[in-house]
C-alpha cells in the first residue's frame, strides 16, 4: 500500500482557514450553551481553530514543509459573497 504522501497527486483547499477562524469564538460560545445542557463537547478543538493557534501554525508549518519539499500541486478557492446564513454572521467565510 502506497504512502499517503506518495499517493497524493494535488490538495484543493475549498474556503479552509489555514491560520484559523473568527468563527470559532462563535462557535466555542455554541459549545459552552450545548456543554451547558449536559451534551459532552471539546472545547480544545474550538480552541485550537482560533487565529494564530499553536495547533494551526504546527499544521501549517509542517503542511509548508512536505509542500517544499514534494512540490505536489495545491489550488485553493474562496468564497466571493457575504456569509449571511446566520444572525450576526455577515462577512466573508
Amino acid at each position: 500500500m502506497l504512502d499517503i504522501r506518495d499517493a497524493t497527486k494535488a490538495v484543493f483547499f475549498l474556503g479552509t482557514p489555514h491560520h484559523g477562524s473568527g468563527l470559532a469564538t462563535s462557535g466555542e460560545m455554541m459549545r459552552k450553551m450545548v456543554a451547558f445542557s449536559m451534551f459532552s463537547t471539546n472545547a480544545y478543538i474550538l480552541r485550537a481553530l482560533h487565529y494564530g493557534s499553536h495547533e494551526s501554525k504546527v499544521a501549517h508549518d509542517d503542511f509548508m514543509r512536505q509542500w517544499h519539499q514534494e512540490r505536489f500541486l495545491v489550488r485553493t478557492f474562496q468564497e466571493s459573497l457575504a456569509f449571511g446564513i446566520f444572525p450576526g454572521i455577515t462577512g466573508k467565510v
